[in-house]
């Protein structure tokens, strides 16, 4: 009971000493997904992915001064089609984990670490129907973001975001695939 108070007592001091007028801050944002894909070796007709639209939330707090740590949940779709062959959809849950760090009271870069975990089979489209398990993927995340103010607690944020991944996410033997691309993030920040 100890430790735990002493636990609360310290996160409490470090946000009431936060270098910041605002020591959280929640986005709610919609997404532009342009994901890329990398397979080694390249196949005979090579798969195209298509632009997407998804959505989700980012949560921020102080970590020290100039910095913030970052953590979100963004519902991001993919299509990755093998033209006049199949097309392939899926959806998944991207969890990012950044350090952002401030340059200028509206302008911010971060990086850090992405998963990638499905929500649900791939649906394959083509000659006939099926489904395909998909793998998670991780990744490295660098970032670049503009907050507008609104009013005193309210931001307009736009921040792009280009992923690369790390992990192998191939599922035909022989052959190593890699998902990564560029993210659009736009919506409403909030200070708390």
């Amino acid at each position: 009971m100890k430790k735990m108070l002493l636990a609360v007592s310290l996160v409490v001091a470090a946000v009431a000493n936060a270098p910041s007028a605002h020591a959280f801050g929640l986005s709610a944002v919609g997404s532009y997904n342009i994901p890329t894909l990398s397979i080694t070796p390249a196949p005979v007709t090579l798969p195209t992915t298509s632009g997407t639209i998804g959505f989700g939330g980012l949560l921020s707090f102080g970590a020290f001064p100039g910095f913030d740590f970052e953590v979100g949940a963004l519902y991001t779709p993919y299509t990755v089609e093998v033209p006049s062959v199949s097309k392939t959809t899926w959806n998944s849950l991207m969890i990012p984990v950044l350090l952002r760090f401030k340059l200028l009271p509206i302008v911010s870069v971060a990086g850090g670490l992405f998963y990638d975990l499905p929500l649900t089979d791939g649906t394959v489209t083509g000659s006939g129907s099926s489904t395909v398990d998909i793998k998670s993927n991780f990744g490295a995340t660098l970032s670049g973001a503009l907050r507008f103010p609104i009013a005193p607690t309210l931001g307009l944020l736009i921040d792009g975001r280009y992923n690369i991944g790390l992990k192998d996410t191939s599922t035909v033997a022989g052959q190593t695939s890699k998902m990564g691309g560029v993210q659009i993030l736009a919506g409403l920040n909030f200070s708390l």
